[in-house]
């Protein structure tokens, strides 16, 4: 018989034991119910929650910043996370184009002054970009050719 334990609607151990083992019966397990018990585990931990009634499949994570939060049992975007991963993706852009600002680069004078706006607008991005939903729905400056 497969058991859990929750905490704050996050389901975090299983086991799986007889019935009169002790210390399931004295620690606060729970049988997992009969329609849920051939799930494997790390599916049932990370798709499922306990609702404070029973076990209910999480809707699907609507992006990758997004995190269960165990007071609502809804996803939530991690602003945070977003913010660091494009800065991150920034940095590389930048690091990638600053060869072409070097006065031995192979660029007309046009075409180095296209590369400064197009470096410009990464530098403004992340202030320009505060409420994304999450890092996939970002429109990032185009590059020139």
């Amino acid at each position: 018989m497969k058991y859990y334990k929750e905490e704050n609607g996050i389901l975090t151990i299983w086991k799986i034991h007889s019935t009169d083992d002790p210390e399931i019966v004295a620690g606060g397990w729970t049988l997992v119910p009969t329609h849920l018990k051939n799930i494997q585990n790390v599916t049932l931990i990370n798709d499922y929650y306990y609702n404070g009634t029973e076990i209910v499949k999480r809707p699907d994570r609507p992006c990758e910043e997004c995190d269960w939060d165990t007071t609502t049992n809804s996803w939530v975007i991690d602003r945070n996370l977003i913010n660091l991963r494009l800065r991150d993706h920034r940095r590389y852009l930048l690091l990638y184009s600053d060869w072409t600002q070097s006065v031995d680069a192979p660029l007309s004078d046009e075409k180095k002054a296209e590369w400064r706006v197009y470096r410009q607008a990464l530098r403004d991005f992340p202030g320009n970009n505060t409420e994304a939903p999450s890092f996939a729905s970002l429109v990032w400056p185009t590059e020139p050719s």
